[in-house]
């Protein structure tokens, strides 16, 4: 029995060293709290905040008035054509720009044609669509087309 004892021995002996890669009896390293921490700050997160769509408008434009309308301005024929959030005007080479659209107020702005905003009042009745300035509008060719015309819808 005094043999099997060293040699059970031995054989345990060398199984704890294949399997922990040290000697048996030794101890193995153990990790710092350090390098716990500081592996774990330098992971980012998988997901991103989300935002609102930025092309989503502030003050769109309501179904009624998008689309195109028609007049007659100086003997020229002007067409403005409204999308929630832009228009576009061709008269005289015409021009676009963004609007924002609050209760019966229209902002435009951000034009190609024009310095400025310029605010007016739109009333639809039918197919009518009416604009008059509210305040002084700075683009003068912007009041040539849309001061107290009546556009007809022109889709």
């Amino acid at each position: 029995m005094r043999v099997f004892i060293p040699v059970l021995t031995a054989v345990l002996g060398l199984s704890l060293v294949a399997c922990s890669g040290q000697p048996a009896g030794t101890a193995s390293p153990r990790p710092t709290v350090a390098s716990a921490t500081t592996s774990a700050a330098t992971i980012a997160p998988t997901i991103a905040p989300t935002k609102a769509p930025a092309s989503a408008p502030a003050l769109p434009a309501p179904a009624e008035l998008q689309g195109r309308w028609r007049a007659v301005v100086a003997t020229a024929p002007s067409i403005l054509e409204f999308t929630a959030t832009n228009y576009t005007v061709t008269w005289l080479g015409g021009g676009n720009g963004r609007i924002e659209v609050e209760g019966d107020e229209i902002t435009f702005f951000g034009s190609s044609d024009c310095p400025g905003r310029g605010t007016y009042r739109w009333s639809i009745d039918g197919d009518k669509l009416d604009l008059e300035p509210v305040g002084t509008d700075p683009c003068p060719f912007r009041l040539e087309w849309a001061r107290s015309e009546t556009y007809t819808r022109y889709d």
